[in-house]
């Protein structure tokens, strides 16, 4: 699994990058013949909607059409109410809840994530 997409959202930088910005280099990936990604999840889904002014689920389906239908994508979704990140999103922030969370895993499978979540915090699931 090739975690380079999902790292480099994860900078201060690159969590607010628009889509329009980094596809090329997605295109660059598939040509090599990449066809393992881990994308979005984490602070780039909250950045998308906070900062970019996008939707964090377009994202994703213009991140699937670009690596194609048979490209394995899975997303980070690390979210930890327990955590004192997870309490500062979850309790001072009414734009992110839990059921954003359960909405947001529940999407990415939609759109071809493989039923392949990544909880950190819990080991995956």
């Amino acid at each position: 699994m090739d975690t380079s997409f999902r790292d480099g959202f994860q900078s201060v930088f690159g969590s607010r990058v628009v889509t329009r910005d980094f596809l090329p280099a997605l295109d660059a990936a598939v040509d090599a013949g990449t066809r393992y990604f881990e994308a979005g999840g984490g602070a780039r889904f909250q950045s998308l909607f906070f900062y970019c002014n996008e939707s964090a689920f377009d994202m994703m389906d213009s991140f699937r059409e670009k690596a194609g239908p048979d490209a394995d994508l899975q997303t980070l979704a690390g979210f930890d109410p327990g955590r004192v990140g997870g309490r500062i999103i979850f309790e001072n922030n009414p734009r992110l809840s839990s059921t954003a969370v359960d909405d947001f895993r529940e999407r990415m499978r939609q759109r071809g994530f493989n039923g392949t979540v990544i909880n950190r915090n819990n080991g995956g699931s």
